[in-house]
């Protein structure tokens, strides 16, 4: 159901308090399940992943994560609390708690220092 731009299902389970800033390319997989407080930037793919077996999951996102713009989020993966997902980045593999993602799968400790 397009919105504004955006292509979220009426049936996603969406937590409360999200936010989309400039949501112009945005779509999100009905089947994904997504936490509480998230901020959505414009450009933003939340999808599932169809691997070479034929095996097919939809994305689970925590609380209080963040989405920069262009990201893309695939795969049958968790997306843990506390998350930020920079600018065109590309994430098909789980991201724990409390962490930076950036680039293809690079995932940093928020209290690491780069």
């Amino acid at each position: 159901y397009w919105i504004l731009g955006t292509d979220i299902h009426y049936k996603t389970q969406i937590g409360k308090n999200m936010k989309i800033y400039h949501g112009v390319g945005t779509v999100i997989n009905p089947k994904s399940i997504i936490g509480d407080n998230l901020i959505i930037r414009h450009g933003v793919t939340v999808g599932n992943y169809l691997s070479s077996s034929g095996a097919s999951g939809s994305p689970v996102i925590g609380n209080d994560v963040e989405l920069g713009c262009g990201s893309v989020i695939l795969g049958d993966i968790v997306i843990g609390n506390n998350v930020t997902i920079n600018s065109n980045s590309v994430i098909t593999k789980n991201v724990p708690d409390n962490s930076t993602c950036f680039g293809f799968n690079k995932i940093k400790n928020k209290n690491t220092v780069l």
